[in-house]
């Protein structure tokens, strides 16, 4: 695959924690990235022969379908995300998060005769990380696929918090993720205290209220230990949207837009937050602050181990090693 290490997001996040859980079930697994390209090329005959598999994922699909077929190999796609299937994701991020993700009639919509849409119909399996993603390239694209929800090792979340939770924290500075929506909850509620984690992705111009503390990539503990409250102003149809999981597994409530996957994927349990109707309104967002603020108890997912456990790394690592087994 194209980006593995050093993991930049949720793709390269679940990646490796498949890697990890497939070699402590004894299975040997040879990766291959932009990172350690040119060191392992010169050796691909060799490892492929060993090799029963080839499983990729985003924009390396063709060139991975390509090399399964020069071996006579299977091959597996995981789509975790629009790079598969929208030319426009990167050339005009803001389009592409304003769009609702409909494709029908978008000049945009990779088509089946590009490489990319070619080397998707020639995959033995389609993965899709969700079930609204599953839909979506069903009803939009016309590509069966399985569903494998992201690898999600829950003991990573068992978070010491320390003794001050202080902050509402979000996952990246990105438009697509609504960033520009909670830095206008933090300019009106500036006796709170925000965190916002993570990379860079595209946003418009704006200002970064006083009460905002930026950090680059941070651990689950570094994360979510000084954290009393998990927003996720989603903006754009998020493929799966794997922090509301984390947060809830790390005893911190959510409150999140009501983009599909929470919606169908019913990864926010009852007792683990609330959702917001109208992205933009700012009031609705503060009122939901604060309802959660008087009682946040009431709001924390106290038995997330066993409420999201279709979310778990194991029951998904399950699911995709029967997969591979009827290839």
């Amino acid at each position: 695959m194209q980006h593995l290490y050093p993991i930049w997001g949720g793709a390269e996040k679940s990646a490796d924690t498949l890697i990890k859980l497939l070699e402590s079930k004894g299975h040997t697994v040879q990766w291959m990235c932009q990172s350690n390209q040119e060191e392992i090329q010169p050796q691909l005959n060799k490892i492929m022969e060993d090799v029963d598999v080839v499983v990729t994922q985003l924009m390396w699909t063709p060139k991975a379908t390509q090399l399964a077929e020069k071996y006579n190999k299977k091959s597996v796609v995981f789509i975790r995300s629009y790079e598969n299937v929208c030319r426009i994701v990167f050339s005009d991020p803001k389009f592409h998060a304003d769009c609702g993700q409909k494709c029908t009639g978008c000049k945009h919509k990779i088509t089946g005769y590009e490489p990319q849409g070619v080397a998707l119909r020639r995959a033995d399996l389609i993965i899709a990380n969700s079930r609204w993603m599953q839909l979506f390239l069903n009803e939009r694209h016309q590509l069966h696929s399985e569903i494998v929800y992201p690898f999600i090792n829950f003991e990573d979340y068992n978070i010491n918090g320390n003794k001050s939770r202080d902050y509402i924290t979000m996952n990246q500075m990105s438009y697509a993720k609504g960033a520009d929506v909670f830095l206008e909850i933090a300019k009106s509620m500036p006796t709170e205290k925000f965190k916002l984690v993570g990379n860079q992705g595209w946003m418009p111009p704006i200002d970064l209220p006083r009460n905002v503390t930026l950090e680059p990539f941070q651990s689950p503990q570094e994360m979510y230990g000084d954290t009393w409250l998990w927003l996720n102003p989603a903006r754009w149809e998020e493929p799966f949207g794997r922090t509301v999981i984390e947060a809830q597994l790390a005893q911190v409530p959510v409150l999140t837009s009501s983009y599909s996957t929470i919606m169908l994927d019913g990864k926010l349990h009852k007792t683990g937050g609330l959702k917001i109707k109208d992205l933009t309104n700012i009031n609705e967002w503060k009122k939901g602050i604060k309802k959660i603020k008087k009682n946040p108890k009431k709001f924390t997912n106290k038995e997330a181990q066993t409420n999201l456990k279709a979310f778990s790394s194991e029951v998904n690592t399950e699911t995709f090693l029967q997969l591979m087994e009827n290839l």
